[in-house]
């Protein structure tokens, strides 16, 4: 069989396999669309708590009125969310399991509902907010040893006066003039060619643990 007569073949196929998967699954939300809605529901009551908890707890490197607005608020709109998805996906699965509605003793009475769909909605929102704080603490030492030593970084390149350009043809410019177009960097320093001096480089010197230490300027290798 030729290559393109084959190659033809298996693209009509795989198109017919993808056509025939996204019918099939047309046609199963059309009869399971409670439960496709259930599950939306709780993965969303699941992900946005764990979300919140972790952003919360795992450190972040902004001022006070960012963390008050990016960091607090953010994680209670996100937490307050998904504790409404997870009462979504109870409310709707005590409806479509008896067995489910009867283990929470839920009636059909609205304040024995809302009491009980509520509370094992909360019950699920704080159990995934507590394990996303848990990851976000264990983050949280490694985030800060990041922050203080780009804080620290930013610091020595400014002492230095070795500034960021959008230069076309460099990426800082260094303390006298000289533009500098980063190659790369080691364990040990960060590579500069200097721009338009032909076999001249400049290196910023740093320790294990990332932190700036001295800039050589330009010299010859």
């Amino acid at each position: 069989m030729k290559p393109a007569v084959t190659r033809h073949l298996i693209q009509a196929a795989t198109f017919g396999f993808g056509a025939s998967a996204g019918r099939d699954l047309w046609i199963w939300s059309k009869k399971n669309g409670w439960v496709a809605i259930t599950g939306v529901a709780l993965a969303g009551g699941i992900a946005l708590p764990f979300i919140a908890g972790r952003t919360l707890c795992e450190g972040q490197d902004r001022g006070f009125w960012q963390t008050l607005l990016r960091t607090l608020l953010f994680s209670i709109v996100l937490a307050s969310v998904g504790t409404m998805l997870a009462w979504l996906a109870v409310f709707i699965a005590c409806m479509l399991i008896p067995g489910l509605a009867l283990a929470l003793d839920v009636r059909a009475d609205a304040s024995n509902v809302y009491e009980r769909v509520g509370m094992t909605a909360v019950i699920i929102a704080g159990i995934f907010f507590g394990l996303g704080a848990a990851v976000g603490l264990t983050r949280r030492p490694g985030r800060t040893r990041a922050f203080a030593v780009a804080a620290h970084n930013r610091l020595f390149l400014k002492q230095q006066g070795i500034d960021p350009t959008s230069a076309s043809d460099a990426t800082h410019v260094g303390p006298n003039g000289e533009r500098l177009r980063m190659l790369g960097a080691d364990n040990d320093a960060i590579a500069f060619m200097v721009v338009g001096k032909r076999s001249m480089r400049a290196f910023v010197y740093q320790d294990k643990d990332g932190r700036f230490q001295s800039y050589s300027g330009p010299q010859r290798i």
